[in-house]
């Protein structure tokens, strides 16, 4: 990843990334078919971004810094735009692009979109199809938490994405097996607490839309033909077009406006994952940035 080269004249954004991520080139083409100066930041140590010819390196676990940072390199630049690649930054966009004047999601719809108890909360509140959910410090005894929930239910960290740490249990041994497991994943990871919620039957869907104030534009569904009913999760095949009928697809649509307005987002992209079984269309996850991510 290099930032694109610039004439005075050219637009810029600024794409706030995980060096890890798998994307950056695509972004780059786009940028350079849509005549855009692309500006990286990266969370790198800045010694790092000196070699790899970017403009500035930050630090995502510094969020005020991280913020400051972007602000004083765009204030420098033409700037139109600051997008995050990854769930990891979208909080950082947000705030940028609020302390610039660009449009952006608000703060607490970034949160929302990411962590995954307070995206429930917030679909709960807005009357969309919701599982029965609960939080708990990952240092929570699980031998407690087995006498609160019922069975099927899915582990989830609240802020890993990417299926990471996802598990199904049937019973209270594959739970505290699956607990144990998780908690060991946070001890290198971000977060603190471990989500349970009831298992939802279904066929799964994938969505990719743009949402601004004209409204919600849906790109693509995915259809997720491979049986996904745990105990792992991990992303397979995806095909599109959908073959779902058309009035499966409409009601997916819809429910994505309803899920995107309980979290309050209203600009950028969003990358939806959904279950459809007899009851209705249950969201599964609202991420505002695109398809992947780390």
């Amino acid at each position: 990843m290099h930032d694109t080269p610039s004439s005075k004249h050219n637009p810029t954004i600024v794409l706030i990334a995980n060096p890890n991520t798998y994307r950056g080139k695509s972004f780059a083409l786009a940028a350079d078919r849509l005549d855009l100066h692309i500006l990286w930041a990266i969370d790198i140590p800045e010694k790092l971004a000196s070699e790899w010819n970017m403009s500035l390196s930050v630090d995502f676990s510094n969020h005020d810094e991280s913020v400051a940072t972007i602000v004083a390199l765009a204030d420098t630049n033409h700037v139109i735009s600051i997008l995050a690649i990854d769930d990891s930054a979208t909080l950082i966009a947000a705030d940028a692009c609020k302390l610039l004047g660009l449009p952006h999601n608000s703060p607490s719809a970034a949160i929302a979109a990411r962590d995954k108890f307070v995206m429930r909360q917030s679909l709960l509140s807005g009357k969309i199809l919701s599982p029965k959910f609960m939080s708990f410090q990952h240092n929570a005894k699980p031998d407690e938490i087995t006498k609160q929930i019922s069975y099927p239910c899915v582990l989830k960290p609240l802020l890993l994405n990417g299926s990471r740490g996802v598990i199904r249990t049937n019973n209270p041994a594959e739970f505290k097996t699956a607990w144990h497991r998780i908690r060991n994943i946070l001890r290198n990871s971000v977060g603190t607490q471990i989500m349970v919620e009831d298992y939802i039957p279904g066929n799964e869907v994938a969505i990719e839309a743009l949402i601004s104030d004209k409204g919600i534009k849906i790109l693509a569904i995915f259809d997720k033909p491979d049986p996904l009913i745990g105990p792992f999760f991990e992303e397979t095949i995806y095909v599109t077009p959908s073959r779902l009928p058309q009035e499966d697809q409409l009601e997916i649509e819809n429910t994505l406006i309803s899920a995107a307005r309980a979290l309050g987002l209203r600009f950028g992209p969003i990358h939806a994952e959904f279950r459809i079984n007899e009851r209705g269309v249950w969201p599964i996850e609202i991420a505002g940035r695109t398809i992947g991510g780390l």
